[in-house]
């Protein structure tokens, strides 16, 4: 049996985060889904420690898989970073 890498979850949000970034067409209602589907949490800390653009994407309160679906799919969603410095002052 063959492995495809594009079933790979890393695989499929590498290339939404990659479409994302050479379009400013809103994403279809399927590609929210299928992202939805598959950030999590876990896979958001897992991709951080191995792809170091990953972590580089990442906030002070947010990892870079999360941050990414919030800045391309959800730009409504507030920042942490800036709920945060709203809360201090």
């Amino acid at each position: 049996m063959r492995n495809d890498w594009t079933e790979v979850p890393e695989g499929r949000l590498a290339a939404v985060v990659g479409w994302r970034c050479l379009t400013d067409r809103s994403a279809p209602e399927e590609l929210r889904r299928t992202v939805d589907t598959l950030v999590d949490g876990e896979r958001a800390h897992a991709m951080e420690g191995a792809l170091p653009w990953m972590s580089a994407a990442s906030g002070t309160n947010e990892p870079g898989l999360l941050r990414c679906r919030r800045c391309m799919l959800r730009p409504e969603e507030p920042d942490p970073e800036e709920v945060l410095m709203d809360s201090l002052f």
